[in-house]
């Protein structure tokens, strides 16, 4: 078989741009220079807060009437936005005027107009003090796109304070370039012998974090809300609320009472885990506790565990599952006796008809008091506590690389939570979201999905309110022998032999001021080296990963002092809905392109990365 170079003549599609000039266009912009007002606000224009608190309004004291103004009095990264329809390929410009009152510039660029998500088509900045009306303009080139959203910017990237007004914002077009496609003949050669890098196995992978419903409710299988009591029982007040995504929350405890409220106390003696306990006092009528709002199949075995201690005269105790209001619509599970000392008593149950409104039952019988530490409950079928449902979904995707535990998540966990008996885990408040983390699913478990997904793991270290100690003892923990201090505490919860995590991220996204334990630049970056040096004491073949931001100076400042303390650095963005077909599908790989670009452009611009290899990680 022959290797060398083979001449291949085919017919080719090609589309040849065309350029068509414009020596004036209209504004793109729907009422740019403010003057239509309903309700306050601007016509076709909407106000935006990414950081901080900024006050918008309209005002009469424009250039020739009315304009907007954003204000701010401790700072804010905010914008009046407009999403506007362009030519798909096009060059435009953007332009308006802006004037400035006690403008203060802290983590910001400053005041500028700007098209979003869009690296290079932005304006100058005015960043300090009052001026008047100044005109900004930027020219820019779009290929694709058929839409995009325009800024009046204040702070950019960070946070500004004081005063800015915007008037008479034009965006036009300069040339716009016409596909016409022609069918070409072409003589393509081509070397099978000539090999370039291979491309990553991990060029695809998947994130996980302890937001909404993706890890409880989700990937693990436990049907109980609040199933260690972090929330006194019965509930004060209402039990769910909202975030500001519309996602529903637990804000207190979803257990009622059967019987007397006033059977119902919260012992703090010796809880289990955490603060408190449900005590139960039963007077010979059936007094206990349930939980509704379960979900169950028929024909479907369920299986959980119940730890109770109290008086030996509170039984019988009868755990029911419960899946409508016959006789015969619930299985009960009988524990005669309790001793002063926790103990542990299996449940199992198969329901015989569907309900999406089905409860668990803890009641007691006899006279006495009764106290429950935890209650689990899970479908049979599930795999070392992961849903089987959930996990089989997660083996078509293939991924070969999972991510955990966050996300902004990471900057308020401690590791350690997430150890030893998961009955004796505490629950936390969600150090970054809402709701609660009962810390069922920590390291073990995470290195377990990894395992049955048969991807590898990786791990972000806590760089906001962590420290340099706790990394170390972490990559200890997960990838030292027995004989080392973490690795034993490892073998004595079960994994006697290491976990062998290879990739580690040196913290999540701690170039953005709304993250826990977040400073500035001149400071992280030394304790982004303290942490990951020492992290590589403990394990010298890890591989880490700095957290990056492209275009705000975080990931150049990081390269320049932090470049011998990374194998790669991360980049994260953020995509929106856009209202044209290609430029929302065009998001992706545009950003990508900015990133890569942006990186191979720092390469060549910073002395101390010759020679280095420091590649992009999109974590």
């Amino acid at each position: 078989m022959s290797t060398g170079r083979i001449p291949i003549t085919t017919l080719l599609i090609f589309t040849l741009l065309g350029c068509v000039s414009f020596a004036q266009s209209e504004n793109l912009l729907r009422n740019p220079s403010f003057e239509r007002v309903r309700d306050g606000r601007p016509m076709g224009w909407t106000p935006t807060t990414w950081n901080g608190q900024a006050e918008f309004s309209v005002d009469d004291n424009g250039r020739t009437g009315r304009c907007v103004r954003i204000s701010s009095e401790n700072g804010a990264d905010a914008a009046w936005s407009q999403t506007v329809t362009i030519p798909p390929f096009a060059r435009l410009r953007l332009s308006g005027w802006v004037k400035t009152e006690n403008l203060r510039t802290t983590t910001g660029r400053g005041v500028q107009l700007n098209v979003h998500e869009m690296d290079g088509a932005v304006t100058s900045a005015l960043t300090v003090g009052s001026n008047d009306w100044v005109r900004l303009e930027t020219e820019f080139q779009v290929a694709g796109q058929d839409s995009i959203q325009i800024n009046c910017l204040f702070g950019g990237w960070g946070q500004a304070a004081g005063t800015a007004w915007f008037d008479d914002i034009v965006l036009e077009v300069l040339e716009e370039v016409r596909p016409e496609s022609k069918t070409v003949a072409k003589t393509i050669t081509l070397d099978p012998s000539a090999k370039k890098e291979p491309i990553s196995e991990l060029v695809y992978g998947q994130f996980i974090e302890h937001l909404g419903r993706c890890i409880y409710g989700g990937i693990w299988a436990e049907m109980l809300e609040d199933r260690k009591f972090y929330y006194p029982v019965p509930a004060p007040g209402a039990i769910w609320g909202r975030t500001g995504a519309g996602a529903r929350v637990l804000r207190a405890s979803p257990w009622k009472v059967i019987g007397s409220a006033e059977a119902i106390e919260m012992n703090t003696e010796n809880p289990l885990s955490g603060e408190h306990e449900p005590k139960i006092t039963v007077s010979g009528e059936p007094t206990g506790i349930y939980q509704d709002e379960l979900a169950v199949l028929a024909g479907k075995d369920y299986v959980g565990r119940i730890v109770l201690r109290g008086d030996r005269s509170a039984g019988p105790i009868r755990v029911s599952l419960v899946w409508g209001e016959g006789e015969t619509d619930r299985q009960t599970v009988t524990i005669r006796r309790v001793g002063r000392n926790f103990s542990t008593y299996d449940l199992k149950y198969t329901a015989s008809a569907d309900s999406d409104n089905a409860r668990l039952e803890i009641v007691g019988t006899g006279r006495g008091s009764f106290i429950v530490g935890a209650v689990s409950l899970m479908p049979a079928d599930n795999i070392k506590g992961f849903r089987h449902d959930t996990l089989a979904l997660m083996k078509e995707l293939n991924s070969p690389i999972y991510r955990w535990p966050g996300g902004n998540f990471v900057s308020g966990y401690d590791w350690r939570d997430g150890l030893g008996d998961r009955d004796r885990r505490p629950t936390r408040t969600n150090p970054a979201w809402t709701g609660i983390e009962t810390n069922d699913v920590g390291m073990h478990e995470f290195v377990e999905l990894c395992r049955l997904l048969e991807a590898e793991p990786l791990i972000t270290v806590n760089t906001g309110f962590g420290d340099a100690y706790s990394a170390a003892a972490e990559v200890e923990y997960a990838n030292g022998g027995p004989d080392t201090l973490m690795g034993k505490k490892r073998a004595e919860n079960g994994h006697r032999e290491p976990f062998n995590v290879k990739y580690w991220c040196v913290g999540n996204e701690m170039w953005g001021s709304w993250q826990l334990g977040y400073m500035r630049q001149e400071h992280y970056v030394l304790k982004h080296n303290w942490v990951e040096e020492m992290m590589r004491k403990v394990d010298p073949d890890i591989i880490t990963i700095a957290s990056g931001d492209l275009g705000s100076g975080w990931s150049e400042g990081l390269l320049r002092h932090c470049y011998d303390h990374m194998n790669h650095i991360a980049e994260h963005f953020y995509c929106q809905s856009r209202p044209g077909l290609t430029a929302h599908v065009r998001q992706v790989p545009d950003r990508i392109r900015e990133k890569a670009e942006g990186h191979r452009r720092l390469r060549q611009e910073l002395p101390m990365l010759q020679g280095k290899d420091i590649r992009i990680a999109m974590t």
